[in-house]
């Protein structure tokens, strides 16, 4: 019985570190499919009317130049092309394909030159909460972006 109970603590300790290993590979795959698959919630950064629990978001160029084309990064990949806005216009709401903050990486074109907007990091921000929101977009200088959040009605 004596030689029998050293087996047996070893087979218990290789089944629970089987068991752990097994529970970290199905977090794993559930991270990664999470991340690469957008959930129907998370939006898919077309326009439409999505639920009333999404977040969306328009863009609208508050400057005295035509941009050409306009591409904003949430938080992460993938980006959402808003296309070309006239001075004063503004674009359709869309669902971000994921996270939003108050602030974004934005890329315009304006004849020819990129101009940009794009914050250091998210630290400090929120996650925006289900509701419509507005990037206001103006030129400032040869190639930077100023931009303003409002939260609309």
């Amino acid at each position: 019985m004596a030689a029998t109970r050293p087996t047996l603590v070893r087979i218990v300790i290789a089944v629970a570190f089987l068991l752990c290993v097994l529970v970290i590979i199905a977090t794993v795959r559930s991270a990664t499919s999470t991340s690469t698959v957008p959930s129907p919630s998370a939006g898919t950064g077309t326009v439409g009317t999505p639920p009333e629990d999404d977040v969306e978001v328009r863009v609208r160029n508050a400057g005295t130049v035509a941009f050409d084309d306009v591409r904003v990064t949430f938080s992460t990949d993938p980006e959402v092309n808003y296309g070309a806005l006239a001075p004063g216009a503004t674009s359709a709401y869309r669902v971000p394909p994921v996270r939003a903050y108050s602030i974004a990486v934005v890329h315009v074109m304006v004849e020819g030159r990129q101009l940009s907007f794009a914050p250091v990091d998210y630290v400090g921000e929120q996650t925006l909460r289900p509701g419509h929101y507005t990037y206001a977009l103006k030129a400032a200088g040869e190639d930077r972006l100023d931009l303003t959040f409002t939260v609309d009605p």
